[in-house]
């Protein structure tokens, strides 16, 4: 089996410290899961979903994070943020 490795590197940094922490959080969560389907014994499915639910919950709050800051940054409206 192919082992999937997802690291968090400064060049994702986009320089708002809320958003580079919530960027962070995504990438661990994402390799969270990525591990939990590494494993010898197999995936496990409810630790899968743990962890699915969580970047759900997560992306949901950073996107609207992210379009608050737009707005606020350079008056975009939520529409132009895709």
């Amino acid at each position: 089996m192919t082992s999937i490795n997802i690291e968090w590197g400064e060049i994702f940094n986009v320089g708002d410290k809320q958003l580079d922490a919530e960027h962070h959080q995504q990438f661990h969560l994402i390799q969270q899961f990525c591990e939990s389907c590494n494993k010898k014994q197999g995936c496990d499915k409810s630790e899968q979903k743990r962890y699915l639910n969580k970047l759900i919950d997560l992306a949901e709050d950073h996107f609207l994070a992210e379009e608050e800051a737009l707005r606020i940054q350079h008056g975009a409206t939520p529409g132009d943020h895709s």
